[in-house]
């Protein structure tokens, strides 16, 4: 639940508006001063702060600074009971998400704290997002990492073997042909891992483009939680599956799949119905149907009783 710090060195104004917000639903704590809150921000976090500007000692712009240092996630609105376009001026500068007049009605006074409430969440969100996404490419890195060792040992061993290939002959020139096989045989083990890790990376770049771009694209619209959650499982899923080549085989010429049926593709896989899939992808569950029948006919599976989930997991179980 989201939680509120009201601050207004006026008792009478700090309670009448603490009355509000508690009646209209919104779980809030009071400061009667900007002293008062610079105290409470050391030792507690709010997803809003809502601050009056004139107070002493500390006014609304020091607690404005002190917030925005100490937790740039937390929006502030400040709170005047006057049009002042200086005071708007300064408190822009120090980068205020929102003005409201002391006079404003409920509807107002709602909207815009859900509307700062909104932005904190999809904030909040978007940190969970950038640490997971962090997560992953640290994991690929390392794969990276050890790939290149292994091809840096193959070449230390392919150097120790062409250096024992030259002895050999100056030694033994009736194994020439022994040896040339050999040397054949270690460029082939030599060029089958440069294919590998050529593969890997064009894997990783096609999967992050088509699996899970589209799904950041859309979870930034989004500010339904249960939504939001599913969508952060599916960017979570396809990260894990970078590695899998289930999504290069969906890419793959034969069967001409569009951005939006590989997009559903990967759901179908995931034992998504159609419903479900049309609220992720934020599309009629209609139009999630006919993706599924298009996706059926480009895999040849119409007028055959083979379940497409189960055709796209063998995709999957035949790539590893």
């Amino acid at each position: 639940m989201s939680r509120i710090l009201l601050v207004d060195d006026d008792p009478v104004v700090l309670q009448s508006l603490h009355e509000r917000l508690t009646t209209l639903g919104y779980t809030n704590e009071t400061a009667g001063g900007g002293d008062t809150a610079l105290d409470l921000l050391k030792s507690q976090t709010f997803d809003l702060v809502i601050t009056d500007f004139m107070m002493e000692p500390v006014d609304g712009l020091g607690v404005l600074k002190e917030v925005k240092k100490l937790y740039p996630n937390t929006f502030v609105i400040i709170l005047t009971s006057y049009d002042d376009k200086e005071v708007v001026i300064d408190a822009l500068r120090f980068d205020a998400d929102d003005f409201l007049s002391k006079s404003c009605s409920s509807d107002e006074l709602i909207f815009r704290i859900n509307k700062c409430l909104d932005k904190a969440y999809n904030k909040k969100l978007e940190t969970v997002l950038d640490e997971q996404i962090g997560i992953h490419y640290q994991t690929l890195s390392q794969i990276s990492d050890v790939l290149e060792l292994e091809i840096g040992q193959r070449q230390k061993t392919e150097d120790e073997l062409l250096e024992a290939q030259r002895k050999l002959e100056s030694r033994f020139q009736l194994r020439a042909e022994e040896i040339g096989e050999l040397n054949l045989t270690l460029e082939n083990i030599l060029g089958n891992l440069e294919k590998r890790r050529g593969d890997v990376e064009e894997r990783i770049l096609l999967n992050l483009r088509e699996t899970v771009f589209p799904y950041l694209e859309k979870l930034t619209s989004l500010v339904n939680d249960s939504t939001g959650s599913k969508l952060l499982e599916i960017i979570i899923t396809n990260l894990k599956d970078l590695i899998s080549p289930f999504s290069r085989k969906l890419l793959m010429p034969k069967y001409q799949l569009t951005p939006s049926e590989i997009q559903v593709a990967n759901l179908v896989k995931q034992g998504k119905s159609s419903k479900e899939i049309s609220e992720v992808l934020n599309i009629s569950k209609r139009t999630a149907e006919t993706h599924r029948a298009n996706l059926r006919k480009k895999m040849g599976l119409t007028n055959t009783a083979v379940n497409l989930e189960t055709f796209l997991l063998s995709l999957e179980d035949k790539s590893t």
